[in-house]
């Protein structure tokens, strides 16, 4: 599989819908644009990620938090389809965190988010953390082009515990459209920013994805949990970032906990990995015990994350900040 990632830092463009109000409360979203291409391999699985997202429609400081909704100053006007969006922490110490919007509230003036997340840490008022309003991704929109009899396996987290999990779902694209395994259309089913999943091309031609959209100007923040006692869990995991990463800078991983790195190079289904890394002490290290923290991930691939068997269900959370943040 050949990658190319380019995040065209060049070109600035505001978002459409961002609002304009005091300096202090709302700020307009001009995130740098680019693209990252995937080739796929023909009769294989390809374990891709979204590195990616949407334009943000919004942008602003929090008046206030209330639980699990977001106060922002009057007159915000926000007004998405709820389920359709997901906030971003652009800054402070949640920066990173993302949640799915539930709803609407306030004449557009707060976002109910999803209440598994906690925001007690985010910062609001004045010189508070920025927080964005970014459409998710859907099947149509972000893979609008793929060849006729294209399967693509998800995996829902905290569907099931334990490790080599079947997919939650299957679609398949035909005719420009996707389809659910009961041949249901599932255009609009949402993908997740840095959602992993295998795409599988059955008819045996090689295509090239591009995933063309804004470059995250926040961490990668993510939430990795065991669901069950004494046993280890599988979570598939995409890095949002159209950038190599190094492992060695991939905060939170607990001693004992595997990252699976696909073989997207072989043709064939139902690969082994090419590698599998594994912490210990705060290092990284390959299956011979060689030093790992080295190995660089790539835009657009997708993994699996295997934490560790704790004693009862336990979530932990790991921060990467892309290099072109601090620069």
């Amino acid at each position: 599989m050949k990658i190319q990632a380019s995040l065209l830092a060049g070109l600035i463009a505001a978002a459409p819908g961002a609002a304009l109000m005091a300096q202090d409360t709302v700020e307009v979203a001009t995130d740098p644009v680019g693209y990252v291409s995937v080739d796929m391999t023909g009769a294989s699985d390809t374990r891709i990620a979204v590195p990616m997202h949407r334009a943000p429609s919004f942008q602003g400081i929090p008046e206030s938090v209330d639980g699990n909704s977001i106060n922002f100053p009057e007159g915000a006007g926000i007004t998405p389809e709820a389920s359709a969006y997901f906030i971003a922490v652009r800054s402070g110490d949640l920066a990173g965190l993302r949640a799915t919007v539930l709803d609407v509230t306030n004449d557009g003036d707060t976002l109910v988010v999803d209440d598994a997340v906690d925001l007690s840490g985010l910062a609001v008022g004045e010189g508070g953390d920025s927080v964005q309003l970014i459409a998710h991704w859907t099947l149509g929109s972000l893979f609008p082009e793929f060849p006729d009899e294209t399967e693509l396996f998800v995996y829902d987290r905290g569907d099931a515990a334990g490790v080599d999990l079947a997919p939650s779902d299957i679609f398949t694209h035909f005719e420009g459209a996707w389809f659910d395994e009961n041949f249901n259309p599932a255009d609009d089913r949402v993908v997740l920013l840095g959602e992993s999943m295998i795409v599988r091309d059955s008819v045996g031609d090689d295509f090239t994805a591009v995933i063309a959209g804004s470059v995250p100007m926040f961490p990668v923040r993510d939430s990795l949990a065991t669901i069950a006692a004494d046993t280890q869990q599988d979570t598939a995991l995409g890095f949002a970032v159209p950038a190599p990463i190094r492992v060695g800078d991939i905060e939170g991983a607990q001693d004992n906990d595997e990252l699976f790195i696909p073989d997207n190079v072989q043709t064939g289904i139902d690969k082994a990995p090419a590698e599998i890394l594994t912490s210990f002490g705060g290092e990284w290290f390959d299956e011979n015990f060689a030093p790992a923290d080295d190995h660089e991930l790539v835009p657009g691939e997708g993994y699996i994350f295997r934490k560790a068997a704790t004693d009862s269900p336990q979530s932990d959370v790991i921060v990467y900040t892309p290099s072109y943040l601090n620069e």
